[in-house]
């Protein structure tokens, strides 16, 4: 059986170290070649797998074994770093987001086109255990009326309070949950936004999104980076029978007769992910999540943007 050979950028980070498991784990995939920046981590992981290891991308993408890579290093990367793999006729799965813009986005997408190799959107959300587990359960609130994401991480030193390694704020902070709540509540009509920061003791930043939806629905979307408060990841999506409410690790959902439980199951979307992105390569599967999804998502955080440069509500 062929096996597709996969070198992973960003080997030692979380999600890089993950997709490395999950390739190796497929019986379609091997690792063959790892890259990071500090060579001692990078030699580990390269050990504990049985690849070649790399501290300089550009090597890695030169070498004629490798015949797909996945892009797990910080946002502000994943374009040049895509464009690279592309031009070297690389398959390429990009953990989102994968560009800055849209015209970036389409721009990768012709490329791989026209290198005859597929490109990848990792845009993974909407098959997180806890997004199933709440689009399972949303009948059972009746008509949504409102739904609320709040996210507060990322102690100081995170890089997603670095405006130079995480590109632009609304793209890093909010694509994940404006996809969520697209996918539950449908097409947004308008986006306003506010966006703080700070850069004295230590970068800072928060940004808040409020999208209208059809039928007076409203999603919200609060998220802070670089706060010495406590992690803090809320959800609520209020119907007009009830509310689920995800808060301190756990769902439940509220009804006039009750309140339960909801248990989430295991979280295996980065897993699925992986192995769709080989069976694309390998077998011509459909991809899990269609360019026109990443591409929406990016247009409404760029609105969000435009929203805050403006100080206006963007028809969308």
């Amino acid at each position: 059986m062929k096996r597709l050979k996969v070198g992973v950028i960003g080997a030692t980070g979380g999600i890089g170290k993950r997709r490395c498991e999950y390739f190796s784990e497929n019986p379609s995939s091997e690792v063959v070649a790892v890259c990071a920046r500090r060579e001692e981590e990078v030699r580990a992981i390269a050990s504990q797998f049985g690849a070649r290891w790399f501290t300089r991308w550009e090597e890695l993408l030169a070498h004629p074994d490798i015949e797909a890579v996945d892009v797990a290093t910080i946002n502000a990367t994943h374009y040049s770093m895509t464009r690279a793999a592309l031009e070297a006729g690389k398959h390429t799965c990009v953990e989102y987001p994968l560009a800055q813009s849209v015209e970036q986005y389409d721009e990768l997408f012709a490329l791989a086109q026209e290198k005859k190799v597929i490109l990848h959107d990792a845009l993974t959300v909407r098959f997180e255990a806890l997004h199933e587990a709440l689009r399972n359960n949303l009948p059972h609130i009746g008509e949504p009326v409102w739904a609320h994401y709040r996210y507060y991480g990322g102690g100081p030193g995170s890089w997603y309070a670095e405006p130079q390694l995480r590109g632009n704020p609304f793209i890093a902070l909010h694509i994940h949950f404006i996809e969520q709540q697209r996918d539950l509540l449908g097409e947004p009509e308008w986006v306003q936004a506010t966006l703080w920061e700070k850069s004295e003791g230590g970068n800072r930043v928060s940004g808040n999104i409020m999208l209208g939806f059809s039928g007076n629905v409203t999603g919200y979307i609060e998220f802070g980076m670089g706060f010495c408060a406590k992690p803090s990841y809320q959800i609520t999506y209020l119907g007009s029978d009830g509310f689920l409410e995800f808060n301190q690790g756990k769902l439940h959902l509220h009804t006039a007769d009750s309140t339960k439980e909801v248990i989430v199951g295991e979280n295996r979307a980065l897993q699925l992910d992986t192995d769709n992105f080989v069976a694309q390569v390998l077998s011509g599967a459909e991809p899990l999540s269609p360019p026109c999804v990443g591409r929406r998502a990016i247009e409404l955080c760029l609105a969000a943007t435009r929203s805050v440069e403006d100080n206006r509500r963007v028809t969308v």
